[in-house]
């Protein structure tokens, strides 16, 4: 049995995979737990509407934290807990939403310690799993157990996204989401996410691989963003809320209408307007926001895409070449608008 002090924690830039422990020593659930539980952290978010919480891990001794997109989405303040009850204000550093990780910091008052990255193209099916986290927002740091149910399981986001994820019969519930998930060898396999899972089904979690986003993370750490993807430079909404009276009723519109363009972005450059409605990308057809953002997941920053959009009843043409999408804050405001 190897103590947590004889593992080598990863600082900063993070090491590859060949420089982690051996592999040779194999735990219990119970050590697993011990060895690793002062690394894992309850995460509070709040904004002017509601109070959510989730899971995340520390990955540096300079106070990384590495959790789910979802669950800082739109967070005007975000409260750390450590297992030794010691709480931290967090500040976000960074995130990428198309594969739902964030990485948030703290400034810790002493010695932290940093969970081990693990190598999911690994795992198999059958292998054992565990998950720490804080199901519900109050159950905190939970250990619980299961196998690998299945791998590359293509999971629709509903906003446009698909992430790769593996299958576990683990239990995670609305709060882990943006724990560890642990190997037998106790390093870290998967980020947990509780907002894939349906409350009328057990046994069935998803958790991201960590091979799909270890550089992702790097890279959030030391730009803030992950470089390459394209940015057209608009802000775009597909439903509009008509007001009668007292009654409200929400209008689909039949394409991604553009209600503000950034200074000097690619679609200002391109002539494109306020009011504007994208109806077709690189051929296809566009009647939400999600099948346009599906269609730029194909393109990366510098690439040109045409574009049709509908002004007024006009079709027109139009090339964007596509700048480098650099994301800032998140939207505290939970609108239709979604910054492209």
């Amino acid at each position: 049995t190897v103590k947590k002090e004889n593992y080598v924690i990863q600082s900063g830039v993070f090491t590859s995979s060949d420089d982690k422990p051996s592999l040779e020593f194999i735990f219990n659930a119970s050590e697993i737990y011990e060895y690793n539980v002062d690394s894992v952290v309850s995460i509070e978010v709040k904004n002017s509407y509601l109070t959510g919480y989730g899971t995340g891990f520390i990955i540096s001794e300079e106070g990384y934290i590495v959790t789910n997109y979802h669950v800082v989405e739109g967070a005007s303040s975000i409260k750390v807990t450590l297992y030794d009850e010691s709480v931290y204000t967090a500040k976000l550093i960074g995130y990428e939403e198309s594969n739902d990780i964030a990485v948030i910091k703290i400034e810790p008052q002493g010695k932290i310690e940093s969970l081990v990255y693990g190598k999911s193209s690994d795992l198999k099916v059958g292998d054992d799993v565990y998950v720490i986290g804080n199901p519900l927002g109050d159950l905190t740091f939970t250990l619980t157990t299961g196998v690998v149910s299945a791998l590359n399981r293509l999971i629709d986001t509903g906003t446009g996204f698909n992430i790769n994820m593996f299958q576990t019969d683990a239990a995670i519930n609305s709060g882990n989401s943006g724990g560890p998930v642990f190997d037998k060898h106790g390093f870290v396999v998967g980020i947990a996410s509780a907002k894939y899972a349906s409350a009328s089904i057990e046994g069935l979690s998803f958790c991201v691989p960590i091979d799909d986003v270890r550089s992702m993370i790097d890279e959030i750490i030391n730009k803030g963003y992950v470089s390459g993807k394209p940015l057209m430079g608009v802000s775009v909404y597909d439903k509009e809320i008509m007001n009668f009276g007292f009654l409200q009723s929400q209008r689909n519109i039949n394409g991604a209408k553009i209600a503000a363009i950034g200074e000097n972005s690619a679609a200002q450059k391109a002539g494109l307007q306020v009011g504007d409605i994208i109806v077709e990308a690189d051929g296809e057809t566009i009647k939400s926001v999600s099948q346009l953002r599906t269609v730029l997941s194909d393109f990366r920053s510098g690439n040109a895409i045409t574009l049709k959009i509908n002004r007024n009843g006009s079709i027109i043409d139009a090339v964007l070449v596509l700048d480098e999408y650099a994301p800032s804050q998140p939207r505290t405001d939970y609108s239709y608008v979604y910054d492209l």
